[in-house]
């Protein structure tokens, strides 16, 4: 089966009306706003059938390792503010998310201060209402209030604001010594949970006191404390000193908001509760919000390229699928090179910038070097939308495999790609393995797999490891091995031993059973596993297979005692390319590892593609 011709203006940029979809009588309406040198990516919710109300919602997302997990939340609060008539607007900062820029750029904690304001004119904009209403989840709570105490803000709803900045810094220290510490990144003082702060960023954080802001009295506030933590006081008695009117809620679910992305849970209780509030302090109107079209565009322009190497590429936000309702950003070479299109299966439950950023910088630095690159959402993740009987927030959905396909002839059919190159990390390797499988409609010249855990999954497995626990603790227990902490735990006698003996026995008959199955794969008709199999397959089917594995990654395992022979086979071949990424954890946790990953993916597309230096 060939797959249906290109549409005529492949070089176009997706028309505006093709990122809009309705859910529940909400529409979400994606645009990139602001300055085209420091652009902003946000998406603007609205109910159209439903009366609307006097003010314009504002969502300041939480800012560092609360980001990604709190994605899912912050979504269904702009739905559910949108579906009582309130507009509401969530957006990503400067240097965060979608948006431009970078941890490392300079003025970061202003850069933050300057996409609320822009995210607020925005909004009045779109919205055509004056009346704004900020809400501020983490740190997105005490920025919202730092802004709140400099610009007309009517209503401030503050959901565990940090009351100073060095409180927020004290957790991100104590979060980072869980982790080795490397001297590799010298603009690097401080990395926490995949977020890294400058010195200069550090500095800026510990000046943030909510107790020396003056806001307006005018303004009426909803303080929210999370119920699993002591009580603090103080911010709600600064309030009621400066005569500010406001109103306290000690509401459950935000450790289960904030938990890894494929393990959260939504808060309703919390939501309901700030939503009520909103309407309680809004009036209804007669005539309909406007939606203003301004300055809102599809797409942006980075002339700089990558870091300010490489050729200026463009950024295209891609509504797509049957009914519209899947969801990705396409970032391309504004010269077409002729490379194929890198197309990026979601990381676990993680959005489509990925886990700690990762895929935003992996396509930028490949669309600057000549390879475009769509990261996008299988439905329930993310930004697309949920398909009628089917889990949120699944890292292995059963429609994986035809979202799949319908990016796929979303690329050929508007932009005319031909050849592609399915990737995926961990559950997007899953993907993105089946999708070469399965999908004989496109030419997929290459699955890129990095780190995968499952290459079956099925229903009753864990979420955490993907039914391959025991290569996880052979692997956890390997890398303790070569560290002399470990050695002083296991001295003092504070290792768990009947865990220690079951991992190793369980072990040692995993690879007597892979040797006689590697006996098994010489004998003829002696049978093979299913993945040596399909790798066999695959290579059969002339689909190039790289493997890109973290040091010590449980991967590493699950290819050598399920398909060893079928990897030698392969890696002789040349149809099969192992790569090791060197120090790494299964996440890719630290910047120098996300660095060296992007560095090793992008230098081997480039050799093997070498059509993409010709522009």
């Amino acid at each position: 089966m060939s797959p249906p011709m290109p549409l005529a203006g492949q070089r176009a940029a997706a028309d505006v009306s093709a990122m809009v979809v309705a859910t529940n009588g909400v529409v979400r309406d994606a645009a990139h706003f602001g300055d085209s040198t420091a652009s902003l990516f946000g998406w603007y919710h609205f109910a159209p059938q439903v009366q609307p109300r006097d003010c314009v919602a504002v969502i300041c997302s939480p800012i560092g390792p609360e980001y990604g997990p709190c994605h899912r939340t912050v979504r269904h609060l702009a739905d559910a503010l949108a579906e009582q008539g309130i507009a509401t607007l969530r957006f990503d900062y400067h240097g965060a998310g979608d948006s431009m820029g970078s941890d490392l750029d300079a003025g970061r904690v202003p850069a933050w201060k300057a996409s609320v304001l822009q995210a607020i004119g925005f909004a009045r904009m779109q919205s055509g209402r004056e009346r704004v209403c900020l809400v501020g989840i983490g740190l997105g709570a005490t920025l919202a209030a730092w802004v709140a105490a400099e610009t007309a803000i009517e209503l401030l709803v503050m959901w565990n604001p940090w009351t100073t900045g060095k409180g927020f810094l004290r957790q991100q220290r104590a979060m980072s010594l869980a982790i080795s510490q490397h001297d590799n990144l010298p603009d690097v003082a401080l990395e926490s949970a995949g977020c890294v702060y400058t010195q200069e960023t550090i500095s800026a954080l510990e000046t943030l006191d909510l107790r020396q802001l003056k806001l307006g009295v005018g303004r009426r506030a909803l303080l929210v404390r999370r119920d699993d933590k002591p009580a603090d006081d103080t911010l709600s008695l600064h309030l009621a000193a400066m005569g500010i009117e406001h109103d306290l809620a000690v509401l459950p679910g935000y450790a289960a908001m904030t938990r890894e992305p494929q393990f959260t849970e939504v808060p309703l209780v919390a939501l309901r509760h700030v939503v009520d509030w909103v309407v309680a302090h809004s009036a209804l109107v007669e005539a309909a919000a406007s939606r203003l079209s301004g300055e809102r565009r599809g797409s942006i322009v980075f002339q700089q390229g990558d870091g300010g190497s490489g050729k200026p590429f463009e950024e295209i936000a891609c509504r797509f699928g049957e009914r519209n309702q899947l969801f990705g950003i396409l970032s391309r070479p504004l010269a077409e090179t002729g490379a194929p299109v890198v197309v990026m299966f979601n990381a676990g439950s993680n959005h489509h910038v990925g886990g700690f950023h990762l895929y935003v910088k992996l396509a930028r630095k490949l669309a600057a070097q000549g390879f475009p690159a769509l990261r996008f959402d299988i439905g329930g993740i993310g930004d697309s939308v949920l398909p009628a009987g089917e889990r949120e927030n699944h890292p292995y959905p059963p429609h994986a495999l035809a979202d799949a396909e319908q990016a796929f002839d979303y690329l050929y059919q508007q932009f005319g790609y031909r050849r592609m190159v399915p990737l995926g990390h961990c559950s997007g390797a899953h993907a993105g393995f089946h999708a070469g499988l399965n999908i004989d409609a496109h030419e997929l010249v290459e699955l890129i797999q990095i780190n995968p855990l499952a290459f079956y999954w099925e229903e009753g497995m864990g979420l955490e490891t993907a039914g391959q626990e025991q290569f996880v603790a052979v692997s956890y227990y390997g890398q303790s091995a070569r560290s002399l902490a470990k050695w002083s735990k296991l001295l003092r006698g504070d290792v768990n031993f009947a865990n220690l003996f079951r991992v190793g026995w369980n072990h040692f008959t995993t690879v007597l059973a892979s040797h006689l199955q590697g006996l098994r794969e010489i004998v003829p008709f002696g049978g093979r596993t299913r993945l040596a199999a399909d790798l066999d397959k695959l290579t059969a089917m002339r689909r190039n297979i790289t493997f890109f594995i973290a040091e010590g990654d449980a991967g590493n395992l699950i290819l050598k005692f399920q398909a060893g022979r079928a990897m030698a086979r392969g890696i002789k071949s040349g149809a099969i390319t192992l790569h090791t990424i060197p120090g790494s954890d299964h996440t890719f946790s630290r910047l120098e590892w996300r660095n060296a990953l992007a560095e090793k993916i992008t230098a081997h597309l480039r050799a093997r593609y070498p059509e993409s230096t010709n522009h």
